[in-house]
């Protein structure tokens, strides 16, 4: 009965975290790919996940995310995480997501785009690992979806329009975690044709970001935390920091690219996660994040107001 009540506390913790961030917050959780790709990841932050990859050949991570996003809006990203250990220091991962929105204008779903990536320990000492992953996310994801004849905003769609590299390095020292990212496009594909003006009757969809063939900006990433241990359960507070390089740019009705105001700056988010062991081989992680302070404007779709991930993750 004890632990039962440890993991309904711990529910009721998390559900509370998720709906005081709904009401209080308006732009801020977010992700392009480089916070959580490979060794970055917060999953990756177990003081054991190093000792379970000298006896496994890799990991099965099969995730459920839900997050709310602008003008209430709500996605679901269901994920299966493949990392295999092609070396003993080496690990392959592959991110296969497919993605559910629901709006006030409508509902789209759709693959998403896919990130592979190579992580790899260059230094293990004791407590002490240096760690570094390469990765791109691949424009597999769609951007031009509609609504009838008309193109529906990025919030819709289930790609984010370009070709990215995504750099990552950091230690870990005992149960601290240090991480630094960088996310830089290598290739602008967006298809996306939405425009305020196309939807001048619909006074919904006018309140959505211009996102005509949309032009991201950069990503600078860093992220401290920390692990806690109960028993047997594990703890992960943690902070991050995503900094956008340039402003979004987009193409207006006279062919004019133009700057989006606000699109550009920091954004801090507060990181929970909590990894509960089933046995030897499996375990169930549950993360969420609320955002701390946030930039005024998201036309790329990735505004996350709250974000909880659940998954079981196996290994073989």
């Amino acid at each position: 009965m004890p632990r039962v009540n440890n993991i309904y506390k711990f529910w009721l913790f998390l559900i509370f975290i998720f709906n005081i961030s709904v009401v209080t917050f308006g732009q801020g959780c977010s992700d392009a790919g480089v916070c959580t790709v490979g060794a970055a990841s917060i999953q990756n932050n177990k003081p054991d996940a190093d000792s379970l990859s000298e006896f496994y050949y890799g990991k099965i991570n099969i995730q459920s995310i839900i997050g709310s996003g602008e003008q209430l809006t709500w996605h679901y990203t269901q994920q299966i995480d493949l990392d295999i250990q092609i070396l003993k220091k080496m690990t392959f991962q592959l991110k296969l997501p497919f993605t559910f929105n629901f709006g006030n204008l409508t509902t789209t779903l759709g693959i998403g785009d896919i990130i592979p990536s190579l992580s790899c320990k260059l230094y293990k000492k004791k407590n002490n690992i240096f760690f570094a992953t390469i990765g791109l996310r691949l424009p597999s994801g769609k951007t031009n979806q509609s609504l009838g004849e008309r193109p529906l905003p990025m919030s819709y769609q289930s790609g984010i329009g370009s070709l990215d590299a995504l750099l990552a390095a950091g230690t870990r020292i005992s149960d601290w975690t240090a991480v630094i990212g960088y996310q830089h496009i290598l290739r602008h594909n967006n298809q996306n044709g939405f425009l305020q003006s196309l939807w001048s009757d619909n006074s919904k969809a006018i309140k959505y970001n211009n996102s005509k063939n949309l032009v991201r900006g950069n990503d600078l990433m860093a992220r401290v935390d920390r692990v806690f241990a109960f028993k047997k359960w594990r703890f992960n507070p943690g902070i991050l920091f995503i900094y956008r390089l340039q402003k979004d740019k987009y193409i207006n009705e006279y062919n004019q690219f133009i700057s989006t105001a606000g699109s550009d700056g920091l954004s801090i988010n507060l990181n929970f996660a909590a990894y509960i062991p089933i046995d030897k081989k499996s375990q169930i992680n549950i993360v969420t994040g609320i955002p701390t302070l946030v930039r005024h404007v998201r036309p790329d779709g990735l505004t996350r107001t709250a974000q909880l991930s659940l998954s079981y993750m196996f290994l073989f």
